[in-house]
């Protein structure tokens, strides 16, 4: 993929989001299979552990990389939501 977006546009960066539930070992997964990511993509829920612990955990593990949050959510009635039972 990576070379098929750079033939277009060399100055392209590859942005990568762990699409919410699998947190940090989607990026570690295509760490292992060599894929270069130039910006991290995560999606933050609040059932995923504090925000400043989890930007904290990205700036350690992925230093040098810039960090976007691309999806967030806290649940509004918490009583309405399984994880808070």
């Amino acid at each position: 993929m990576e070379d098929g977006i750079k033939s277009v546009d060399p100055a392209a960066k590859m942005v990568v989001s762990n699409a919410g539930w699998m947190h940090y070992a989607y990026f570690e997964v295509l760490a292992r299979q060599g894929v270069k990511i130039d910006v991290i993509g995560y999606h933050w829920y609040e059932s995923a552990g504090d925000l400043k612990d989890v930007l904290d955990i990205l700036r350690t593990e992925y230093a040098g990389k810039p960090v976007w949050f691309t999806e967030v959510n806290r649940p509004l009635f918490r009583e309405l939501d399984p994880l808070w039972g």
